[in-house]
């Protein structure tokens, strides 16, 4: 089995196994399986974690937002949804332990980006997108992405992730195959695990252009930060 670093980019796992845009899409959902208990979906709309807990399916809200809450959705003959809601205590779903280190992990968990396009002419780094978080200090996953141009095929451009101003932990420096204005637009990401000590941090997607006279251009830049325990 890989390690986490060694895994491509797209095929790392993320603390959640599915994505639902609002509650109706999400106790709407079918086809779950007995394996399936246990696992983890996020509600894009108010950025909930709902745990499952019945194929039915029942959720469990376990993100700590307010008191949680578990819903049941059963499908009529013609095709109206029936949804029942009742609310049950975490204490219920697992011991106080496992409650205690799923909040921690949910707690350390962030997402950010800047999904507008930015241009530069500098030679000097630019920043794109910043994270600032504080954290509990141990061993974090980052992970980041985002897409790229330029005004020439002859000249490179390059990006960087940097870690509270002073540590460069990837760097891209490459020519883009044709112009941005005939719309060219190169992919890049990466996930590297990092040991970060407690505090206040911040983390950096920054880029520019090799020669002045030329243009750099970044666009859908995001950054992902899981924590996955103690420092190695």
């Amino acid at each position: 089995m890989p390690l986490h670093g060694d895994v491509p980019l797209g095929q790392v796992h993320i603390p959640y196994n599915w994505t639902y845009a609002d509650a109706a899409s999400r106790t709407g959902a079918t086809g779950f399986v007995s394996g399936d208990v246990g696992k983890f979906a996020r509600q894009t709309d108010d950025d909930s974690i709902w745990m499952l807990t019945a194929v039915t399916p029942t959720w469990q809200r376990i993100d700590g937002a307010g008191a949680p809450s578990a819903h049941a959705a059963s499908h009529d003959g013609d095709g109206a949804d029936t949804i029942a809601s009742a609310t049950t205590q975490k204490s219920g779903l697992m011991s106080t332990a496992d409650k205690t280190k799923l909040d921690a992990l949910l707690e350390e968990y962030e997402f950010g980006g800047s999904s507008g396009e930015s241009s530069t002419q500098l030679d000097t780094f630019q920043q794109k997108y910043r994270m600032s978080k504080t954290v509990q200090g141990g061993r974090y996953r980052l992970r980041w992405g985002f897409t790229w141009s330029g005004s020439s095929t002859t000249v490179f451009v390059k990006a960087r992730i940097q870690i509270d101003d002073n540590t460069v932990v990837w760097e891209l420096t490459d020519k883009p195959r044709d112009t941005y204005t005939n719309g060219f637009r190169g992919s890049a990401g990466g996930m590297i695990e990092v040991n970060l000590s407690n505090g206040a941090r911040t983390i950096d997607i920054e880029y520019c252009t090799a020669d002045i006279q030329e243009t750099a251009y970044i666009k859908d830049a995001y950054l992902d930060v899981a924590y996955l325990g103690p420092a190695a």
